[in-house]
């Protein structure tokens, strides 16, 4: 596992100085309940700075109105300047003004697979600290992608069953690769067999062993994507 960086702390009581690089922010609209929200606990790690919506992310942000994936294209930008994700509701997400989210530039995660204990094995249904990790891997930052997600018990599962895909991605010159390999995976998918339930795929916590959680384990989905889930599958 890669070191853990930590934080600084300022002495005389002032506010901690954050140390994990590349920088992370978070916008908040305040839709999510803020005990389960994966970016609110990364702040609380000290690894993620929560700004406003008339602020700037200066490096890339993950958000639905991208109109390209990210890519190893963007990886200077991410390293230098940093990811940034929205978290907001699924259901208040045309209300929410993303268009006026000022950035380096905006992008869309390729499919993934939800390794967080709500969604587990659900394409897509990424928590913010998933997005940030997958991000931070397909831009070839594999030890920061595994850094963030410490703190959550569940956080080696994303990684565990997303490394195939990841390592395909992180491959990809730009945006347009990263798209056929998505479909081919997709492809991939459709045509597996269906797993009768016998095999040795990890599962995600017990009930009894969540109960052991913090309760933002219990967690909304992050949309990063440019569709939104069916109704029945919405968290708030």
């Amino acid at each position: 596992m890669p070191k853990n960086r930590g934080y600084v702390l300022k002495r005389q009581g002032a506010p901690a100085e954050l140390e994990f690089n590349p920088p992370l922010v978070m916008w908040d609209f305040g839709q999510c309940d803020p005990k389960r929200c994966t970016g609110r606990k990364l702040e609380r790690f000290r690894k993620l700075k929560i700004i406003r919506q008339q602020q700037k992310c200066h490096g890339i942000s993950l958000t639905p109105i991208g109109t390209e994936f990210i890519s190893k294209k963007d990886a200077e930008i991410v390293s230098s300047k940093g990811l940034g994700v929205v978290d907001c509701s699924w259901a208040k997400l045309e209300e929410t003004p993303l268009k006026k989210l000022k950035s380096g530039g905006n992008r869309l995660l390729p499919m993934l697979i939800a390794g967080n204990p709500v969604n587990y094995g659900k394409p897509n249904r990424l928590t913010c600290v998933e997005a940030f990790s997958g991000a931070l891997y397909i831009c070839g930052l594999e030890e920061e992608a595994a850094e963030v997600m410490e703190g959550f018990k569940w956080g080696h599962n994303f990684l565990e069953m997303n490394q195939e895909a990841l390592d395909r991605y992180q491959e990809a010159e730009n945006s347009e690769e990263i798209r056929q390999i998505e479909e081919e995976i997709k492809k991939e998918m459709n045509e597996a067999p269906v797993d009768n339930g016998q095999g040795n795929r990890d599962m995600p916590p017990s009930e009894s062993e969540e109960e052991e959680s913090e309760e933002e384990d219990d967690l909304p989905s992050n949309p990063n994507r440019d569709f939104p889930p069916s109704s029945e599958e919405e968290y708030e």
